[in-house]
């Protein structure tokens, strides 16, 4: 049985060299968004300035103001997201991550530039 303090000891250690391969890495892979909602109070003004008239069928007042959701997108930190899967499991983790953006053909050299410079 694995105590504490050897599991510690067995976990992989972020040092400048594996810091600067997944910066690397995080660099090649696409840019993508994520949503996360969001609102903002908004006058009734302005949503007949907008054409919206009724909300549920109530008639908007101009004079009120109105809790509107939006979504708010924001972008993906492939370095952090990269880090801290390298933290709990290590290369796995990273290939892991890694694994939905990577092309059938590529896989292959990639297991490799992960292999030798992690």
């Amino acid at each position: 049985m694995a105590t504490a303090s050897g599991y510690l000891r067995d976990m992989p250690k972020l040092n400048k060299k594996t810091g600067k391969a997944i910066r690397e890495l995080a660099d090649s892979l696409p840019q993508q968004r994520y949503t996360v909602p969001d609102s903002t109070l908004v006058s009734g003004a302005d949503l007949i300035l907008a054409n919206t008239t009724e909300i549920d069928g109530v008639p908007v007042d101009p004079e009120k103001l109105y809790d509107y959701h939006l979504p708010r997108y924001h972008e993906v930190n492939h370095k952090r997201r990269l880090k801290r899967a390298f933290n709990s499991r290590g290369k796995a983790g990273v290939i892991d991550y890694c694994n939905p953006y990577l092309l059938p053909e590529s896989k292959e050299d990639f297991l490799r530039i992960v292999n030798n410079r992690l």
